[in-house]
């Protein structure tokens, strides 16, 4: 099975709670672990730079990312695809993204 950008987030979110640079939302979740299955404290959400943009925010001026880790993206080109190759299928990638939580940005007036 391979590895999602949702598990790759997830697993840095624990990371991140752990380490105490980020918190919970207060609830929990169900997560499945080769053990059986367990509800774990719900992390706060952490989104990207570009993320938080498109969701109708700014990071704040001065604030530095709390994490950064790589995360697959998408793009319909290759270096040296031709146009109809690159027509007929995606290529991903790992790409290293930088990661800010809520108390870091606020919202575009």
């Amino acid at each position: 099975m391979a590895i999602t950008n949702a598990m790759i987030i997830l697993n840095a979110q624990m990371e991140l709670m752990a380490q105490g640079k980020i918190g919970t939302t207060g609830r929990v979740i169900r997560v499945e672990f080769a053990d059986g299955e367990r509800e774990i404290p719900e992390p706060e959400e952490i989104h990207t730079f570009a993320h938080w943009k498109e969701c109708g925010y700014s990071v704040k001026k001065g604030e530095h990312a709390i994490a950064a880790f790589p995360i697959w993206k998408y793009t319909s080109k290759a270096a040296g695809a031709s146009e109809e190759e690159a027509q007929e299928k995606g290529y991903c990638f790992m790409k290293k993204a930088f990661w800010f939580k809520a108390s870091q940005v606020e919202k575009i007036a």
